[in-house]
């Protein structure tokens, strides 16, 4: 259901990208975001107003941090 996912109200001129960044920091659950909006998916910059559902972003665990140097 839409009704735990938070959402955001966007101004003229943001990207779902940005959106996305902007409130988890990260474009790593940027599917979860598309599956969540199909309304936005036509629109490249959104309009103000429009409502963008974030899914909850959960880290992956089991991320490996790769290291600068060996």
């Amino acid at each position: 259901t839409m009704s735990n996912l938070n959402k955001y109200i966007a101004l003229d001129g943001d990207r779902l990208d940005i959106v996305v960044f902007k409130t988890h920091e990260t474009l790593e659950n940027f599917e979860e975001v598309l599956k969540a909006n199909p309304h936005l998916l036509q629109k490249e910059i959104l309009n103000s107003g429009d409502i963008v559902y974030l899914p909850p972003y959960v880290k992956k665990e089991n991320e490996e941090v790769k290291a600068l140097w060996n």
